[in-house]
């Protein structure tokens, strides 16, 4: 198994000290390319094994029903007050 890093941001320059750049500062959405048991998974940030797509509509789905069903809409309400508790003189 090997992952790809895209060492190429901003974060992760100078490239000085390569490993300790990778094990703290880089991020999850650096990785580029992973390979495991010989086959790539993804390359070039896109996953090649399922459909990225119809699993963010599935999770969506599957949370909404979850805040139906437990009647958790009051929790996902935005605050009053919530965009000016901010105030400058």
């Amino acid at each position: 198994d090997i992952i790809l890093v895209n060492m190429n941001k901003p974060h992760l320059t100078p490239r000085f000290m390569i490993p300790y750049r990778l094990v703290c500062e880089a991020y999850g959405q650096d990785v580029d390319t992973v390979i495991v048991d010989g086959k790539i998974i993804m390359r070039e940030r896109i996953v090649k094994t399922i459909d990225e797509e119809s699993v963010l509509k599935q999770a969506q789905r599957v949370a909404e029903e979850v805040v139906e069903q437990n009647s958790l809409e009051k929790y996902l309400e935005i605050p009053k007050g919530f965009w000016g508790c901010s105030k400058y003189p």
